[in-house]
């Protein structure tokens, strides 16, 4: 025996895997022996497994020994072992008050393991239909039972090893304890539930019961360390241990077929020599409830039934009647019967039972004494029909009939079934409670649509469409179950809700259309502006040909190339002008007519004249020539200054010569002519004579120049011209400031930005989404 745990779950593991071929082997054999039908495979399949566990078992005994038995074959004094106790004294010993709870609660689960191996596949038979679950099915979840809770012990050592075993132990009880609770809640009818019930109880148990040989070696190892003995009593706590868990392995089958008798179990065996029961005429009895067994010899007929079950509808609702038939088809008899109504693909027995025939049918009560949900037959007599009723309290679901004809002891048919029913649901909708509506089902109530006008749940209340009033701007009037709404000056929409720009029409002429966020004129032929309020004499266009441009007052005609006119409606054969060397053009009839200068002549004044001062000029050298009319052949000659004369031949005496009024220092004389003279001021100067000084506006101004000298412009006005670097802020005079983003023109240099300066240099640096000179275009 070892005391390390890791090892003591490994010999579990591999006395586990040893089991799990041992049970592998039942199921391998009952296949192979297609259920002991073929005898011959079973024998020879079970001699073979004989001859491999001889040869492991042989194996088994040469290689294996114990340290205990080595240390006995060395020790070389054999008086000094230990003195045998008695056995009562032993079991005194080991008798402690963890041996004796450990054996109490290991009685109750050995009772549990031998009902659950014993009496699970019974149970199972008489509540898990073949209907539901198949014969092959059944064989591999009887296998399940024994096969599972050896895999899950092998593969949750590990768990074991980490959470402890006393742990383990606690938990399994907590689950069976939790399953049992869900199937009691649940009820043994729900197939699914009660399989997994047994499954969960299979692993429980079997599983555990090797996991409970590790208390009994704490106990075992305790005893040793308690009292130093030299070798552990192993067989001593082992067999007590046996000793007194074995009466519940008795226990086990004795009280669980006295509960099973109780419900009617005995019956399916006493049936066989019992003639007084050989036909039930009382009807089937309660353990028939689920598996639709009459319990006599034989089994149920494979063929065809001639046997139905006839209803008068295959939809049911809650609290309605369905009424239906037992019928033999073809002149057959039958004198038992047990009919039930379940939902589709479990064994629930749903509903209720009317019975028809009194002395031919009665109520099974296999859900209680209350419970109708099972009919059965009253005596033994040849039947070929029974009629009856049947009622839902609730939605089920799908549901069928399911009923066992016996026609005799030995001839009987289990799982005759029906048609589907399915469930409809109340009609809450007939006769329709919706005074003005549509009715319509939901769930098991109704719901009503109104028609339009009316409210209420049952559509009785006549909806005021102007309450609340629905007109934002405008007052509202019902009509046609419906409303209008007459809008308030300004507003427009179906509820006066939008602002109404073209109301009142705000247009001096034509029509108005409503923008989104204002309103366009429609302006009338002749009329323009943003309200039409001006006069377009444009429209239509006034000119025969070009184009017109409005006036004040009126209009212009631009007339193309080639015409005039008021209106363009005359050819203008002077444009462009035909004449040349600026002749002068005039429409005739049909044509044009050049009037041209004396210089030129020719239909067009193309042809230059000889200029007579060319040819003769008799002014020299005291005048010039000029040509008055050369038509006319004339010339004149103008003289220079001193002289005169038709040819500028006499000389005279200037005005200015003779009497010079202007003051020689203010100004110069100028001659007008013979007799005439004017003073020409010098700058600073004035008055008739040039003798009054002008002050000029630097003299008094010029030092509030700042940074910068002053320049006189003319004699009234000045400037200052600014020294370097420094300039005049915006609408000044004076050099005042060194930036020049001061200087800007307008004040503001930069529209959507900064302005930085560098020395005489201003530029800007635009805000996002600008661009430009000075930020004035959006990008």
């Amino acid at each position: 025996m070892t005391k390390n745990l890791a090892d003591k779950l490994t010999y579990i593991r591999y006395a586990q895997i040893a089991s799990l071929f041992g049970s592998s082997a039942v199921f391998f054999c009952d296949s192979i022996s297609q259920g002991l039908k073929i005898y011959e495979r079973f024998q020879l399949i079970t001699i073979l497994i004989g001859i491999i566990a001889f040869i492991c078992l042989r194996y088994t005994g040469l290689n294996a020994n114990s340290r205990y038995d080595l240390s006995q074959l060395l020790e070389k004094d054999s008086e000094e072992e230990e003195e045998s106790l008695s056995m009562m004294q032993a079991t005194k010993q080991i008798l402690t008050r963890p041996m004796i709870t450990f054996v109490i609660m290991n009685f109750f689960h050995v009772y549990r393991m031998n009902f659950v191996s014993n009496f699970a596949v019974i149970i199972c038979d008489q509540l898990i239909s073949k209907e539901i679950l198949s014969n092959f099915n059944r064989a591999f979840f009887y296998g399940l039972l024994n096969f599972l809770p050896q895999l899950l012990l092998i593969i949750g050592t590990p768990l074991i090893s980490s959470l402890g075993y006393y742990r383990i132990i606690r938990a399994s009880f907590v689950v069976s304890l939790c399953s049992a609770t869900c199937l009691f809640i649940l009820g043994r009818t729900n197939v699914p539930a009660l399989m997994i019930f047994f499954l969960l109880e299979s692993c429980m148990i079997n599983g555990m019961f090797s996991v409970f040989n590790l208390p009994l070696t704490d106990v075992i190892e305790s005893d040793q360390r308690n009292y130093k003995r030299s070798r552990p009593l192993s067989s001593m706590v082992y067999g007590t241990n046996a000793l007194l868990t074995k009466p519940a392995q008795s226990l086990a089958p004795m009280i669980t077929v006295a509960i099973f008798n109780v419900y009617g179990y005995s019956s399916k065996n006493s049936a066989k020599s019992s003639n007084e029961l050989k036909c039930r005429p009382d009807g089937a009895p309660l353990s028939a409830c689920t598996s639709m067994t009459p319990f006599h010899t034989g089994s149920p007929q494979q063929s065809s039934p001639r046997y139905r079950i006839s209803l008068n509808s295959l939809t049911y609702r809650s609290g309605v009647r369905i009424s239906g038939s037992i019928l033999a088809d073809g002149g057959e008899t039958f004198r038992g019967f047990l009919i039930q109504a379940r939902r589709v693909g479990t064994a629930e027995r749903v509903g209720g039972f009317i019975v028809q025939n009194g002395n031919d049918a009665r109520i099974l009560s296999c859900d209680g004494s209350n419970s109708l949900t099972s009919m059965t037959h009253t005596n033994r007599n040849d039947k070929t029909r029974i009629n009856f009723e049947w009622v839902a309290s609730q939605n089920y679901g799908d549901i069928e009939f399911v009923m066992t004809i016996v026609r005799n002891y030995n001839t009987y048919w289990t799982f005759i079934k029906s048609e589907r029913l399915r469930y409809l649901a109340n009609q809450p909708c007939n006769p329709n409670p919706c005074s003005n509506g549509q009715c319509s089902v939901n769930g098991n109530t109704f719901r009503c649509t109104c028609f339009t006008g009316w409210t209420g749940d049952r559509c009785d209340q006549r909806i005021n469409r102007c309450s609340p009033n629905p007109c934002v701007q405008g007052q509202c009037f019902e009509s046609n179950n419906d409303y209008t709404c007459q809008c308030f000056s300004g507003y427009t929409g179906r509820n006066c809700d939008q602002r109404d720009f073209c109301s009142p029409n705000p247009c001096a002429r034509g029509s108005c259309s409503r923008l989104s966020n204002g309103f366009r004129c429609n302006c009338p032929s002749g009329y323009t502006g943003n309200r039409c309020e001006t006069r377009d004499f444009c429209s239509p266009n006034p000119c025969v040909r070009g184009s017109c441009s409005r006036m004040s007052n009126g209009f212009r005609c631009n007339c193309p190339s080639g015409y005039t006119g008021n209106r363009c409606e005359t050819r203008d054969f002077c444009s462009p002008n035909p004449c040349r060397n600026n002749g002068e053009c005039s429409n005739g009839a049909n044509t044009f007519v050049c009037r041209c200068p004396a210089t030129h002549s020719g239909t067009t004044c193309e042809s230059p004249v000889e200029n007579l001062c060319q040819v003769y000029n008799p002014c020299l050298p005291n005048g010039r020539c000029e040509e008055v009319d050369r038509v006319a052949r004339t010339i004149k000659c103008v003289c220079n200054t001193g002289f005169g004369g038709d040819l500028c031949n006499q000389r005279i005496q200037s005005a200015c010569s003779r009497q010079n009024p202007c003051d020689r220092v203010g100004g110069v004389c100028q001659d007008v002519d013979q007799t005439t003279v004017v003073c020409r001021c010098n700058a600073g100067y004035k008055g008739n004579t040039c003798n009054q000084r002008i002050e000029l506006p630097c003299s008094e101004w010029g030092q509030n120049c700042g940074n910068g000298r002053c320049e006189n412009i003319g004699t009234t006005n000045l400037r200052c011209v600014c020294n370097q670097n420094w300039f005049h802020r915006y609408g000044q005079v004076t050099c005042n400031t060194s930036n020049a983003c001061e200087a800007f023109p307008s004040g503001q240099p930069c529209v959507n930005g900064q302005c930085f300066a560098n020395g005489p240099t201003a530029f800007c640096v635009c805000n996002s989404g600008w661009t430009g000179d000075r930020c004035q275009t959006r990008r």
